[in-house]
């Protein structure tokens, strides 16, 4: 009981640092236990675009489907290093950005043991799907999912600084792929729908 009280207490005293934790051993069995391959020729191809390797002889931010802003940080951190893997470390970045702030907000509107167990087996059956073949519309989705979530949130369950870490998910989802922007929005209505009537 009082091991209980204790992790509670762990909870709703320090949900970022519990955050931060999870993701990181969730991220750490990922990349333990399954290898990552690409799930569409679309990332391999924009991967080579970026740095170089197909259609052009040098890096360059012109990608199939993601705004050039992320092309020109691609094609610059190429240029740096060449033959590091910036585009599927970028796939990773945005991805635990969007797992750390959708932890953080489910625990910190329901900070209990149970809440943990929840959220392990969200990301273990939803998430690690992605990671394991990373995809950059599936990563898209998640950021903007992940930012609606967050920006929705009921008033008083979150900082109001974690509305504009929502929206910039949402930007940043939107950079990777607007189409999943719409997507999410489709998805999202009912959720939109049921927290203005709440309101």
């Amino acid at each position: 009981m009082q091991k209980r009280q204790r992790s509670l207490g762990l909870l709703l005293d320090r949900p970022l640092l519990v955050s931060v934790a999870l993701t990181a051993a969730f991220f750490a069995f990922s990349v333990w236990f399954f290898p990552s391959a690409f799930e569409t020729n679309d990332d391999a191809f924009m991967s080579l675009i970026a740095a170089g390797r197909l259609f052009t002889d040098s890096p360059d931010e012109h990608l199939l489907f993601t705004h050039v802003f992320v092309g020109l940080g691609l094609a610059a951190l190429y240029g740096f290093g060449p033959d590091f893997p910036w585009y599927g470390c970028y796939l990773f970045a945005v991805m635990g950005a969007s797992v750390l702030a959708l932890v953080y907000a489910l625990l910190r509107a329901n900070p209990t043991v149970k809440q943990c167990v929840l959220v392990a087996a969200l990301l273990i059956a939803f998430v690690l799907p992605g990671l394991v073949h990373p995809q950059f519309t599936r990563v898209a989705f998640l950021a903007v999912l992940t930012g609606l979530t967050l920006m929705s949130a009921a008033p008083g369950r979150l900082p109001s600084k974690m509305v504009w870490v929502g929206a910039g998910l949402v930007l940043l989802g939107g950079l990777v792929r607007f189409q999943a922007v719409l997507l999410a929005y489709v998805i999202f209505v009912p959720v939109m729908g049921a927290v203005a009537l709440r309101a």
